[in-house]
């Protein structure tokens, strides 16, 4: 019988039932902020509205389904000495997202290796594998549910301490988000390690986004690619 909920590893669960797709793109305000990002630490900028990505019609049931170790890689896995099945479900937090292959994979091994640990960051605590702080999971929560029309549950102290799915599954999310933002993946990811706010005092600075982080995070998801080949797509 097929689990009809998937489990984050706290006890909160995500009835797949109520994870519905939009049957269009949702599209951010004129000014391409939101009313909820505004409330927060840091909100998007934007002169012109941005029109969300549309999530492939497949279910997570599906989603749990297809989170299965190839052999290269399990190979990823044993270099950064992590589970192989987290790294499979990453990999399909991607493909959920429609996310450059490997570029999630990246900026979760550059943040932990893929192992957990939430530390004090500079006066504020950085979760999980993804190291994101809770402004930014607020964010991300508010963009996964509204733009993109998945039900999850709201980000909470606990749950990102303790569910490094849960943190992928935001991360992910927030990528996309980013990219659908700013139509740049080095301005993305200097977003995702500068902060929204951020990004731009690097851009003040250099006249560019391709910062370090952004540059090792681009090098990182091609070497990754490399490395899995075509199995990536099975």
């Amino acid at each position: 019988m097929v689990n009809t909920n998937v489990t984050f590893e706290k006890e909160e669960q995500i009835s797949l039932d109520r994870l519905k797709l939009p049957a269009e793109p949702a599209l951010l305000g004129e000014s391409g902020q939101s009313e909820k990002i505004g409330s927060l630490e840091e909100s998007l900028p934007g002169e012109k509205g941005v029109r969300a990505t549309a999530i492939p019609q497949t279910t997570p049931i599906e989603l749990a389904e297809k989170a299965a170790v190839n052999e290269n890689l399990n190979k990823l896995a044993q270099m950064y000495n992590a589970e192989p099945e987290y790294l499979a479900y990453i990999v399909e937090v991607e493909k959920k997202f429609n996310l450059e292959p490997c570029e999630l994979l990246a900026v979760i091994a550059q943040e932990s290796g893929f192992k957990p640990q939430t530390r004090m960051d500079g006066g504020s605590l950085s979760y999980s594998t993804t190291q994101m702080k809770m402004p930014t999971a607020i964010t991300s929560h508010m963009a996964i549910t509204e733009y993109y029309k998945f039900d999850i549950p709201y980000p909470t102290h606990e749950l990102l301490n303790n569910d490094k799915k849960y943190a992928a599954f935001l991360a992910g999310g927030y990528l996309r988000y980013l990219h659908d933002t700013y139509q740049d993946k080095y301005e993305s990811y200097t977003a995702y390690n500068w902060g929204i706010g951020g990004r731009m005092t690097f851009y003040n600075k250099y006249g560019h986004f391709k910062s370090p982080y952004a540059l090792k995070i681009a090098n990182l998801a091609e070497s990754f690619r490399q490395m899995i080949g075509e199995e990536y797509y099975v």
